[in-house]
């Protein structure tokens, strides 16, 4: 069986991947540009300590996570951070100094009986990954699509569907990372050139993408509806890569299928209900999100930090 402590190792990860999230969210949000902003918003994001602190703590958690995948299977490692989702409702809800309310809590012990036993159903003996080179190509330009797709339309639309659009294919790029990453690491017990092939540089592009796609979600001002998006997508296509690219085994028998579909919706519930909660959750400190239709920017002359919401329209 696949030693417990890869899996231990991804939910520490999980937990600092949310921390780091929760840091940069608010950032993001008060961060100046149109809409949907491009590179430049990274750029800006780079000046701002809090944001740079989240990078620190997210990549800390990332190294975990890519420490977890050198022992354990991608469709096994990738779903575990969903539990971040948990993590992260808690963070938010001590920034703005709030409680957790019941059904907070509630989703919460949702979102981790399904992470548990769907972990419990795929966990297998690693195997070594070999990679699928025509279902490489295609997964790569498959991501291309859905990014641009994702740029394209996400300024048309309101942020409730927005933050869908964004924080989908940040996850799916994030996904798409990781499966390069599992076989980069897996090369390098060969020697170092494998950190000079194609697969590390799809690796870093997909990563790019994921944080400039995730950045914009969280400046819809809907943070766990972008978070929960994020890992739930991410997780999902951790699976599909690890199957059908890596060649990882998924459930053969009937029963462990159905086992793992169940374990699946149980969590896909949980978070769902997670990020409902969280739309309905109002701040008691001061306000540090955007609401419909409204993309915060920092007040002119004001270092404070206090913002002035704008409509998007009256902005570009």
């Amino acid at each position: 069986m696949v030693t417990w402590w890869f899996v231990g190792l991804a939910f520490i990860g999980a937990i600092c991947r949310a921390l780091g999230a929760a840091l940069q969210e608010r950032d993001a949000v008060r961060a100046p540009g149109g809409t949907v902003a491009r590179l430049g918003l990274l750029l800006h994001l780079a000046r701002r300590p809090r944001w740079l602190a989240g990078i620190a703590v997210a990549g800390a958690g990332m190294a975990l996570h890519l420490l977890a995948l050198g022992g354990a299977p991608l469709a096994v490692i990738q779903p575990i951070g969903v539990s971040g989702v948990v993590f992260a409702v808690v963070f938010a809800a001590l920034f703005n100094r709030r409680r957790v309310s019941g059904r907070e809590l509630a989703a919460s012990a949702t979102v981790l009986v399904g992470l548990v036993s769907f972990v419990l159903v795929l966990v297998d003996e690693p195997v070594a990954p070999t990679l699928n080179p025509s279902a490489a190509v295609g997964v790569v330009a498959g991501l291309v699509v859905v990014g641009l797709t994702a740029f394209g339309l996400a300024p048309r639309t309101p942020p409730k569907v927005r933050v869908l659009i964004l924080a989908g294919p940040a996850g799916m790029a994030l996904g798409v990372a990781a499966g390069f990453v599992r076989l980069v690491g897996h090369d390098l017990a060969s020697g170092p050139s494998a950190l000079l092939g194609w697969l590390p540089v799809v690796a870093l592009g997909s990563l790019l993408l994921c944080g400039l796609l995730l950045q914009n979600a969280f400046r819809t001002g809907r943070f766990a509806a972008a978070y929960a998006a994020f890992l739930l997508c991410d997780a999902a296509t951790g699976v599909a890569v690890g199957a059908l690219l890596l060649g990882e085994p998924l459930p053969s028998g009937l029963l462990g299928q159905v086992g793992a579909a169940a374990a699946a919706v149980c969590a896909i519930a949980g978070t769902v209900a997670l990020a409902a909660v969280r739309h309905d959750a109002e701040s008691t400190g001061p306000p540090t999100v955007a609401r419909d239709h409204e993309t915060p920017i920092p007040e002119r002359g004001n270092d404070s930090g206090a913002y002035t919401p704008i409509p998007d329209d009256a902005r570009e």
